[in-house]
């Protein structure tokens, strides 16, 4: 029996067991993003790839955090992007 194989952003299915199952996108809490900027930061040379490799980034996606954490868009104090929450409906007391 052949096991599912990944490939790319989906998980081939093994032979008729219908479609492939798409990976959902990994989210990142600003702390987390903050934290391994600064693990970089502290990094001698040569360990940067290291930590990425650990972490399962690429350089790409740390290239941006840093874009944003420049601008003050990660961290404390930071605008969230998206629709607002919306504020609890409350019935009326008459």
């Amino acid at each position: 029996m052949r096991r599912s194989v990944e490939d790319g952003d989906h998980i081939s299915a093994p032979p008729g067991r219908g479609k492939p199952v798409r990976r959902r996108r990994r989210v990142f809490a600003d702390e987390f993003k903050v934290a391994v900027l600064e693990r970089i930061e502290r990094a001698e040379r040569g360990q940067v790839r290291a930590i990425l490799a650990e972490e399962g980034l690429n350089s790409s996606t740390v290239a941006a955090w840093r874009a944003a954490h420049s601008q003050g868009l990660l961290g404390a104090g930071a605008v969230r992007r998206g629709r607002p929450n919306r504020a609890p409906v409350r019935p009326e007391v008459n």
